[in-house]
């Protein structure tokens, strides 16, 4: 089975930015699909497989569009041959034309009229203005290739391609979706959870589907949260909310300097929970000695749980228990002073200590 994928942002770099790219977007390919042949030239993406892996191959970083591919003789005959060998007769088709050997007799547009009327006398079902499904048609100097079944791919850059972050991952509905987004700008992801060891399997489930079904390769962190949890047994309940998200970002810089990672992500968006306050996110970070980045910062929970059904983690996350409500009535502003106090006091409970699993 021939496929052809594209990529496109890739293609806007320079020269030597845009080769760093494709190396690691082909040997991601490689990796995902053990035994296949994968080149790239002039971005494309030529991909030799013995079963058809299209709906796979477009869920790899980088990947803008896969088609199924059937090469052909470069006469209109056999142009026509070929697209009626692999058609599926019960649909209408429209025939896009590109010419790559520009001294080809006839334009694009001509060539395209050419061949629906063929192949309408063929017995295919041929319709401009309503197609169930598009043929493309790519004629060079030596051959041409017949392009079906467009399946749109997650795009993006090459994952790995831009650095390597620690995820705060909780395997709620927005951290899974944090995830996905900060690897689809190349990111190399490795995923913490601060929690209980009765929800580590579930939560460490949440992370090998998202990493299973976009290819993604990153370590699974859990730490121990039961000395977090005791401690803030003796705050006041208006401070226990905050409290454990300091707690959480303490043991995050923590895990990251022996990682030697230096940048943390977070599934926070502004205003959605009150450690999510503009204030309290400026407390936490004045408390990160780590670059923290949110891609969900301006979303609004619409938007993530959209997400989060599309790239298939909303039924498993929405199947776990809160776990990180501790609060009743949390406080939504809070000093600098008094929450610097809270924060020593969570530092002295929290450890870089932790079990990957």
């Amino acid at each position: 089975m021939k496929l052809i994928a594209k990529y496109a942002e890739s293609l806007l770099k320079g020269p030597k930015e845009r080769k760093r790219l494709e190396k690691i977007l082909r040997e991601n390919i490689v990796s995902a699909f053990p035994g296949i042949e994968a080149s790239i030239e002039n971005g494309v993406i030529r991909v030799d497989s013995e079963k058809d892996i299209s709906k796979e191959l477009s869920n790899v970083f980088g990947v803008h569009t896969v088609y199924n591919c059937f090469e052909s003789k470069t006469d209109m005959d056999s142009i026509a041959g070929v697209i009626l060998a692999n058609a599926d007769k019960a649909k209408k088709y429209k025939i896009e034309v590109k010419r790559k050997n520009k001294e080809y007799p006839l334009n694009s547009i001509k060539i395209a009229q050419k061949l629906s009327e063929m192949l309408f006398y063929k017995g295919l079902q041929m319709s401009v203005k309503n197609p169930d499904d598009t043929i493309y048609v790519e004629i060079g100097h030596k051959n041409a290739e017949c392009l079906f079944n467009r399946k749109e791919g997650v795009a993006g850059l090459p994952y790995g391609s831009s650095g390597n972050i620690l995820m705060m991952f909780s395997g709620g509905i927005d951290s899974p979706v944090a995830s996905y987004l900060l690897a689809r700008r190349g990111l190399s992801i490795d995923a913490l959870y601060i929690g209980t060891p009765i929800m580590k399997s579930q939560v460490k489930s949440i992370w090998d589907s998202l990493c299973n079904n976009f290819h993604i390769k990153g370590n699974f962190y859990f730490v121990d949260n039961s000395k977090i949890m005791e401690e803030l047994s003796s705050f006041g309940n208006e401070f226990r909310q905050i409290g454990l998200k300091a707690a959480f970002y303490l043991v995050s810089c923590k895990i990251a300097d022996e990682k030697k990672i230096d940048v943390i992500a977070t599934g926070e968006s502004i205003g959605q929970v009150s450690t999510q306050t503009l204030g309290n996110i400026s407390l936490l970070d004045g408390l990160s000695t780590k670059t923290v980045l949110r891609p969900l910062i301006g979303m609004t929970k619409d938007d993530i749980i959209a997400i989060a059904r599309r790239i298939g983690t909303i039924d498993k996350s929405e199947c776990l228990p809160e776990m990180c409500k501790v609060s009743s009535r949390p406080r939504v502003k809070i000093r600098k002073d008094l929450f610097l106090r809270i924060a020593r006091r969570m530092d002295e409970v929290t450890s870089n200590e932790c079990e990957t699993v």
